[in-house]
């Protein structure tokens, strides 16, 4: 890598020299075209590879280098990596001959006499080093992206180890730096962390892919942070001195201080990253500190990640400060109960407990109904419905059981008191008239500890039968058949397995082998075919009920003991959680692991139990939290709204941003009222086959929509259709849009017309416009109303089009193309304009998204890049800080525009395209809508996500984390809530 990249036209070759021999008598390196180009070489290709290795680019401006075809390409290549810029002056030049990229810029002004020379050298070399530890990592990382790209994006070419953690570092400091990263830059780099992560995953190594981020810009932003606190030191002792300039002391004051919450902000946002896998909750809690100290694009991106991962779980319950250990959910899906211990005694241990007690739920809405101290003096074992939901029994490890009254919460009477032991399993049988308790025996006379069982009638709270268990083994594990006439059971510390009858318990023989280890939990199938095992090791073996036999599989599921296993009730999935922190999510048929594991806590997962009718669970913990979980795809951070069952290819909403709509290929237009508690929805049927697009009128009176049969003009409100027209369009209307004073509705259809009607009569106005060789994939008009731009294919193209076209169209007077641009290499399907009508974006099915100068047509940097297959819809926010987009890999991908920089992760949810997306008047709502016939409402503020965070968190901040991270500052709640 060189220092600078010398352009120049042939004619200056004289001072081309000059400045040469003066640059290397100031130590710096260049590249000049008379001594480094071999003569062999292809020519260009050695220019474009030099300007890539150098750090700045000098052009030395002058009449015959401006009109220089080969000086001009050396210019585009040079802006196109985000070069640092530098033109020089030796000759008086036009200004608008100056190429765009040089004429915003300070020019240096040289004299061919030499008079000066020396002063503006000084300049020169001024510019050329200033900031050159950044100019030279972006030449450095600007060279690895180049090589990855070449390379086809090959993984081994990314960055790994203290190279990686080196760029994420350069990448965090890019704010207000000259030239700024590139989009290949960035891209790089976040691919490098991606890749990163999946390789920690696959190994199991190391703390979590954020880690390694954490520890560059941790060490980076502890540094920053330093840095400002001892300038606001050095500042304030000047404002002493100096107290004339007290004005002056105070703005660098509170500059200085401004800096240091930035550098605090980036580190909690870097530690919230570093903690995503080994403590979710104090992840979510550093982030959400991270935005209220400052709010910048690392912090809101930090929020929006943290936010974003574990998309499973639904909500998170710290009722317990010592241990969860049990939860149930009532067999009509309405409570959700669970068990802890409230108080370990005066030994404080972790093992230790003396009080336990029962916390109530509201099982949809997550709200507690009541807590219920209970009399169980130490840690209860297991939690119980009857199958009628109207009793509850609850067991503790000395031998006790109580039976509840669900509807008033009470006990219905003094504890059932058991040999001693720890009582290991209870199932309700006979209708819930029968209690059926395992219990361990301590100190027989056989053996230190045996086994016994117990039949309780719930009615008289009197033990009807006592069993001792054979072999002086207790039972540790029951389940009921599905007939409910045996009752399954493993033995504590034993490989053996029977089958029993449920009203003697007498052993049914020669059903069941034994099995190679002693299984530690246990569950039945719904359909009560199979029987599943978890060992002590972490693998899971799977038996065949009916014939009593092993089935050939077995899972290694994980690296420690299986504490608990739970089928989901329609058999469909099995839940495995762990001694290991895990929780793993198998699909019941195929045995195959679902998604990556479910990671919340750094404490033991002792209980799960599954939601009636459905795919929502809870699992207790022993750190004290209780958490839900869904297995139905979607996201925790937005709202579902459901209806549709078919494709959604549109969304908008409304001026007023009260009403959202959607258009389906199910026929239907679904209007949402977006309100928490939705007291309106419309659904408008049109008969008119897919719907593929639709708008509201900027007065929001009018809802347009476009499909399969033509165009329908709808007073939404009062569910009356005004206008249809099924005749212009020889095929179906993929786009539309009303102009900005609403009298105007252009349609774009499949039969590559566009048509211009009267709004209010719903009769075309004048003629089709008909420029356009294949679909009109998208429309937009102008804020001022006098142009259209429309996007699809260059050519008809009857298979894979290869080259989309913007058309821009005026609509004064006679409607005419004025303007042609081929502007991807596959065909456009998105195009918006922003808010203020400076600029608009394009989208493809060549992966890119590109910005436009709305004015001259020209292209605004690089590409923006991140979908790995086409984009097919685009948002502007509505203040234009925002692009959102969306693509066919499902994802959608959040922009800052002013440093082209993606905020937070890919956010996902969608099971198909992402088809269509549209920002709420107020920008704090995202609408999408996707081919998986969902559509989503995205909060887009902060407040909003830290809402999120402190839902999924569930507590605050312990007093040891904050004084971690805050030190002797007085402790504040993170979330007032908890």
């Amino acid at each position: 890598m060189t220092d600078v990249f010398i352009s120049y036209s042939r004619k200056d070759i004289a001072f081309a020299r000059l400045l040469h021999e003066a640059l290397i008598e100031n130590g710096l390196e260049t590249w000049i075209d008379w001594q480094d180009i071999p003569p062999s070489a292809d020519w260009l290709a050695e220019v474009y590879e030099a300007i890539e290795g150098a750090d700045a680019f000098v052009f030395i401006i002058s009449e015959t280098s401006l009109a220089s075809e080969i000086c001009g390409l050396e210019i585009a290549h040079a802006a196109k990596h985000n070069k640092r810029l530098i033109p020089i002056v030796i000759k008086d030049v036009e200004a608008e001959q100056v190429p765009k990229e040089l004429s915003v810029l300070n020019w240096i002004f040289f004299d061919e006499a030499g008079e000066k020379f020396a002063e503006a050298m000084e300049d020169l070399v001024t510019a050329i080093t200033v900031d050159q530890d950044w100019v030279k990592g972006h030449t450095r990382f600007q060279n690895r992206a180049l090589d990855w790209e070449k390379k086809e994006r090959d993984r081994g070419a990314l960055l790994r180890g203290a190279d990686l953690s080196e760029a994420e570092a350069w990448l965090s400091g890019s704010a207000e730096k000259d030239p700024g990263p590139t989009a290949l830059q960035t891209e790089f780099i976040l691919k490098s962390r991606e890749d990163a992560t999946r390789r920690q995953r696959m190994t199991l190594m190391g703390v979590g892919a954020a880690l390694v981020v954490a520890i560059g810009l941790g060490v980076l932003a502890w540094t920053q942070r330093d840095l400002a606190v001892n300038r606001e030191k050095e500042r304030a002792t000047q404002q002493a001195i100096a107290e004339a300039a007290s004005t002056q002391a105070v703005e660098q004051k509170n500059e200085a201080e401004r800096q240091a919450r930035m550098a605090q902000a980036g580190l909690l946002s870097v530690e919230a990253l570093s903690h995503l896998e080994d403590n979710f909750p104090l992840s979510l809690l550093l982030s959400v500190e991270g935005v209220r100290t400052a709010e910048t694009l690392q912090s809101r991106s930090s929020l929006l990640t943290t936010i974003s991962y574990n998309p499973h779980l639904l909500d998170s319950f710290y009722d317990y400060p010592i241990s969860a250990t049990n939860v149930a959910y009532s067999p009509d899906g309405s409570l959700l109960v669970t068990s802890g211990c409230t108080d370990p005694g005066p030994s404080l241990q972790t093992l230790s407990c003396e009080s336990a007690d029962l916390v109530f739920y509201d099982a949809l809405s997550g709200e507690m109904i009541e807590r219920v101290a209970t009399e169980h003096p130490v840690f209860t074992s297991r939690l119980v419905f009857s199958p009628d939901g109207n009793q509850l029994a609850s067991s503790d490890w000395l031998g006790n059981i109580i039976l509840w009254d669900v509807a008033s919460r009470t006990p219905k009477g003094n504890p059932l008191e058991g040999p001693g032991g720890r009582v290991l399993d209870i199932l309700f049988i006979q209708d819930g008239k029968t209690l059926l308790a395992s219990y361990e025996v301590l100190n027989t006379s056989v053996s230190p500890i045996g086994g016994q069982v117990r039949y309780w009638d719930t009615s008289t709270l009197e033990a009807v039968q006592i069993i001792p268990a054979p072999a002086t083994l207790p039972f540790s594990n029951m389940a009921l058949t599905k007939d409910g006439s045996g009752v399954i059971v493993t033995y504590m510390g034993s490989s053996s397995l029977s089958l029993r009858d449920t009203n003697t318990f007498d052993r049914i023989p020669d059903h069941f082998a034994e099995n190679d280890l002693a299984p530690r939990s246990m569950a039945l199938s719904p359909d009560g075919r199979t029987l599943a095992l978890g060992n002590h090791v972490g693998s899971i073996t799977f038996w065949n009920v009916s014939s009593g036999s092993p089935l050939p599989i077995e899972i290694d599921a994980h690296t420690e003991s299986i504490s608990d296993l739970a089928y989901s009730p329609d058999g469909a999935y099995l839940v495995s959680v762990s001694a290991d922190q895990t929780l793993r999510v198998w699909n019941a048929k195929t045995y195959e692991q679902v998604g990556d594991p479910f990671v919340y806590t750094d404490r033991e997962i002792a209980d799960i139990g599954f939601m009636p009718n459905s795919h929502q669970f809870a699992a207790a913990s022993a750190d004290g939290s209780v958490t839900v979980w869904s297995l139905d795809p979607g996201t925790a951070v937005a709202r579902a709204l459901l209806g549709h069952s078919d494709a959604v290819w549109d969304v908008a909403f409304t001026s007023s941003g009260e009403y959202g709509a959607s258009a389906s290929a199910d026929g239907t237009v679904r209007v949402w009222d977006l309100a928490p508690e939705p007291s309106f929805e419309r659904v408008l049927t049109t008969g008119s086959g897919q719907l593929y697009t639709l708008a509201f009128s900027p007065d929001d009176a009018l809802l347009a929509i476009g499909g399969q049969l033509g165009l329908e003009i709808w007073d939404w409100e009062r569910g009356e259709r005004l206008h249809a027209n099924r005749t212009a369009h020889n095929e179906p209307i993929v786009s539309l849009a009303f102009s900005p004073d609403g009298k105007t509705l252009a349609t774009g259809g499949m039969d590559a017309q566009i048509i211009l009607w009267d709004s209010n009569t719903g009769e075309t106005v004048g003629e089709p416009l008909l420029d356009h060789p294949n679909v009109v994939n998208d429309l937009v008009f102008t804020p001022d109303g006098r142009k259209l731009l429309s996007v699809g294919c260059s050519y008809e193209a009857s298979y894979m089009c290869e080259t989309g076209a913007i058309l821009f169209w005026t609509l004064e007077e006679s409607p005419a193309p004025v303007k042609k641009i081929d502007a991807h290499d596959r065909d456009i399907y998105a195009i918006e304009i922003s808010p203020d009508g400076s600029q608009f974006a394009t989208a493809s099915t060549d992966e890119l998204v590109l910005l436009w100068d709305l004015e001259s047509g020209e292209g605004i940097g690089d590409p923006l890049l991140g979908h790995e297959f086409g984009v097919v819809s685009l948002a502007y926010s509505r203040d234009g800080a925002l692009l959102a987009s969306g693509g066919i890999d499902q994802k959608i991908i959040l922009r800052d525009l002013a440093s082209r920089q993606r905020v937070g992760p890919f956010i996902e949810g969608h099971q198909g395209a992402v088809s269509s997306l549209s920002f709420s008047p107020s920008g704090d709502w995202l609408l999408s809508g996707g081919q998986d016939g969902m559509v989503y409402l995205w909060p887009m503020d902060t407040t909003a996500w830290i809402d999120i965070a402190c839902e999924r968190a569930g507590r605050n901040l312990t007093r040891d984390e904050w004084t971690t991270y805050f030190g002797n500052e007085p402790y504040q709640k993170t979330c007032q809530d908890y």
